[in-house]
């Protein structure tokens, strides 16, 4: 891949590096450019499309209640802090005022 181009890109993604990182770019990209080629190459002709990738249907755990609560006062009095039936929680934010 030439300079040419490599400016082009670096223009189109809005990205600036050095001159001496364009060879390096440059090798890369020629690199890459090279494999995708091998990946055509490859036949493909009698191979079905894929579509969705996986058989599994359902790979997570059921979801199971260990503790199931009666009434609802037991899991109040279990909170730390309560005021009107509604469960407290330390703020979350500060106010700076």
């Amino acid at each position: 891949m030439d300079f040419q181009e490599i400016n082009h890109l670096l223009k189109l993604s809005r990205l600036e590096i050095a001159e001496e990182e364009k060879q390096d770019i440059s090798n890369q990209l020629e690199e890459i450019l090279n494999y995708v080629q091998k990946l055509s190459e490859i036949p493909t002709e009698n191979i079905e499309p894929v579509n969705g990738g996986t058989t599994l249907i359902n790979i997570f755990r059921s979801d199971e209640n260990p503790r199931i609560f009666e009434k609802t006062e037991d899991l109040i009095e279990m909170f730390f802090e309560e005021e009107n039936r509604y469960l407290k929680i330390p703020p979350i934010f500060e106010d700076n005022n």
